[in-house]
C-alpha cells in the first residue's frame, strides 16, 4: 500500500526504465536481488523509516522508505532507490 504520490513516482520510474530496455532484451540468466542488510528506525509512534542494501551479483543498491501506520496497516509514503 502506497500513497498516491509514491505510486505515481514508481509508475514514472517504471515507464522510463521500460523505454530504455525493450522487453525482448531480458537477460535469461539474470541474478535475483539478495537483501544484505536492513535497518529500521522509529522516529515517532506510528512511523518507521527503513533502509536496505540489496545486491545483484557484484553490484549493490540502497533502498530507503518511510512507512506510516494508518488504520492498522502500514502505508509507504516515501520510496527511494539509490
Amino acid at each position: 500500500m502506497t500513497s498516491q504520490r509514491t505510486y505515481a513516482g514508481l509508475l514514472t520510474r517504471l515507464a522510463s526504465s521500460a523505454a530504455a530496455h525493450l522487453p525482448t532484451q531480458r537477460q535469461a540468466g539474470r541474478i535475483p536481488g539478495q537483501v544484505r542488510s536492513v535497518h529500521v528506525n522509529e522516529p515517532i509512534d506510528g512511523v518507521a523509516e527503513a533502509c536496505a542494501i540489496v545486491s545483484y551479483g557484484p553490484r549493490c543498491r540502497a533502498i530507503a522508505l518511510r512507512l506510516e501506520g494508518m488504520d492498522g496497516r502500514w502505508r509507504c509514503t516515501v520510496l527511494q532507490l539509490l
